[in-house]
């Protein structure tokens, strides 16, 4: 025979025969707390079990004993482990964490494995075009790489895509840079590097973008390898060729046509190359808004007085 605890007051009940029933059960209380005694086996311990039961307006029919704690939505059952009158611990369950850390542990494996197989793709189109002779595409490589695209070596287009995978020197892509480039861009072949030009073309139309590129093709016709500083001649106008081709400024022209009659001038430094677009920025065609009194490289007061010089001629010849 055992105490009630949770519905009669001073009146024994058995635990095969259910509770008794109160007379005052009928009528609404707070809510009351069931509490299910069970007496361990083990003398040394008291395994005491409870139970949060909603609240009810009218008399709970009888109920068979309940030893076991079920988990409902985010009630947690917990089991008070007693030794005399002091508690020695309370267990948990924590099944739903387990469950979600079990789903984002298996999120992340399949992220991973899709990482994989993405990077595995592009080592193999790189494997298409590398050189036998070290891990880079070369020159070879490169005209090949061109010709599935559908592009030529000197296309504006191409140079924009080396500086998206910010390619350090001409005429090598090494594995680094190719994967690197083709994952910044979110492609994996052939068609979605060409399903990216435009993108790219139109990407370098925003001025500071374009800056940025024209900077990057200093450093990248550069001959790097052997200590290059200067860029020749040659290569720089080239090069201002190329980077200007899609939109020319009025002044580049005359700019080419000065450097090429002047073979005193043998190289580009940085500082030059870096000024001459904002020279172009801030001055206009007829050089009037030229003050040669401001850090312009020498090189530039000599081009404005060339230039100056060869509209007056022309004037005097008309």
């Amino acid at each position: 025979m055992g105490k009630c605890l949770s519905h009669c007051t001073g009146t024994d009940c058995s635990t095969t025969n259910g509770h008794m029933r109160n007379p005052n059960l009928g009528k609404p209380t707070m809510s009351r707390l069931s509490q299910d005694l069970a007496v361990a086996s083990d003398s040394d311990a008291q395994i005491l079990q409870f139970q949060i039961e909603p609240l009810t307006m009218t008399d709970s029919p009888p109920m068979e004993p309940n030893f076991t704690c079920e988990s409902h939505h985010n009630v947690h059952p917990c089991t008070v482990y007693a030794n005399g009158d002091h508690s020695v611990s309370v267990t948990h369950n924590r099944l739903p964490s387990t469950l979600k850390i079990q789903k984002t542990e298996s999120s992340e494996l399949v992220a991973k494995s899709a990482d994989d197989i993405f990077e595995s793709k592009l080592d193999a189109l790189f494997d298409q075009y590398r050189d036998l002779t070290e891990d880079s595409i070369l020159e070879d490589g490169i005209e090949n790489l061109c010709a599935d695209l559908g592009v030529r070596p000197d296309e504006f287009c191409v140079l924009v895509l080396a500086w998206k995978f910010q390619a350090e020197m001409m005429c090598r892509f090494t594995r680094a840079e190719f994967v690197g480039g083709c994952n910044a861009l979110g492609v994996s072949d052939i068609a979605g590097i060409q399903g990216r030009f435009s993108e790219m073309v139109k990407e370098v139309e925003d001025k500071e973008s374009f800056k940025d590129m024209y900077r990057w093709a200093f450093r990248f016709a550069l001959d790097s390898e052997c200590g290059q500083r200067t860029l020749p001649l040659d290569m720089a106008l080239g090069m201002w060729c190329l980077v200007f081709s899609e939109n020319k400024p009025p002044l580049l022209a005359h700019w080419l046509e000065f450097l090429e009659g002047h073979r005193c001038v043998r190289g580009i430094t940085k500082d030059t190359w870096d000024m001459f677009l904002n020279f172009l920025e801030s001055v206009n065609e007829d050089f009037s808004s030229y003050d040669d009194t401001e850090a312009w490289p020498s090189l530039f007061d000599d081009f404005v007085e060339w230039a100056k010089e060869r509209q007056t001629s022309r004037t005097t010849e008309q």
